[in-house]
C-alpha cells in the first residue's frame, strides 16, 4: 500500500512539472544603475572594456541552494536595438567567494575575481546587498558602439536562475565609438523566454 501511494505521488509530481521546467527559480532583481561604459577593442583584438555599477537593495542568491561558488554564473550585455552586439561571459564557480568568507556570519554577497583570458574576460563581478557591479575587458568582448537601442544587463547566478537585470540608455547617452550612460531607474521587468525586455525586440533570450 505504501509503495502504491509513493508511485502515485511521484506520478503527480511529474505531471505538475513539465519536462524542461526550471526548479525553484528565484525572483528577478530589477536594479537601477549609476553608469555603464562600453569601449570596443582595437583592430588587433585587445583593449575592449566594459564597466557598470548598479545600486539599490538587490536580493541575494539563496544559500546554499544557489551558491555561485558551486554553480557559477553568466553575465550577458547586449544592445536592445541589435546593432551593437550581444555578449555572454562565463563566470566559473571556482572564481567566486562568499562575502564574508566566514560562513557563520550573515551573508552579505558574493565576489567573482579572475585573471582575464581570451575566453574569460571578466576580471571582477560583485553581487552584494547594496550593489551589483562588474569589470570585463579584452578579446572576448565583441560589443561595438554605437548602439541602436539601450544597453541591457542580465547577470545570472547559479542554476536556479537568480537574475539581476538593468537597462541603461534613455534619450541622451554618449553613443559614438564609446557607449556611456548613467543614472538609470530599475526596469519594470526582466527578460522572458518569448523575447520581451520592456519593448518589442528580437527574441534574444
Amino acid at each position: 500500500m505504501i509503495r502504491t501511494m509513493m508511485v502515485v505521488v511521484a506520478f503527480g509530481l511529474l505531471i505538475a512539472m513539465p519536462p524542461g521546467a526550471p526548479a525553484n527559480d528565484e525572483p528577478d532583481s530589477l536594479v537601477g544603475c549609476r553608469f555603464i561604459t562600453i569601449r570596443p577593442g582595437k583592430a588587433n583584438g585587445v583593449g575592449g572594456r566594459l564597466r557598470f555599477k548598479c545600486q539599490g537593495t538587490p536580493d541575494l542568491p539563496d544559500e546554499p541552494g544557489n551558491d555561485p561558488q558551486l554553480e557559477g554564473g553568466k553575465l550577458r550585455v547586449f544592445d536592445l536595438g541589435g546593432n551593437g552586439g550581444d555578449d555572454t561571459y562565463d563566470l566559473p564557480a571556482g572564481n567566486w567567494t562568499r562575502i564574508p568568507q566566514n560562513t557563520m556570519s550573515p551573508l552579505r554577497g558574493f565576489r567573482y575575481r579572475a585573471d582575464v583570458t581570451p575566453t574569460l574576460p571578466c576580471k571582477s563581478v560583485i553581487v552584494r546587498d547594496n550593489v551589483v557591479r562588474a569589470t570585463c575587458k579584452d578579446q572576448a568582448m565583441t560589443l561595438t558602439p554605437p548602439f541602436s537601442g539601450d544597453a541591457a544587463i542580465v547577470l545570472t547566478v547559479g542554476t536556479d536562475s537568480k537574475r539581476y537585470c538593468a537597462r541603461l540608455g534613455g534619450a541622451n547617452p554618449f553613443n559614438r565609438r564609446v557607449f556611456w550612460a548613467r543614472n538609470s531607474p530599475p526596469p519594470t521587468e526582466c527578460s522572458s523566454p518569448s523575447g520581451a525586455f520592456l519593448e518589442a525586440s528580437p527574441a534574444l533570450f
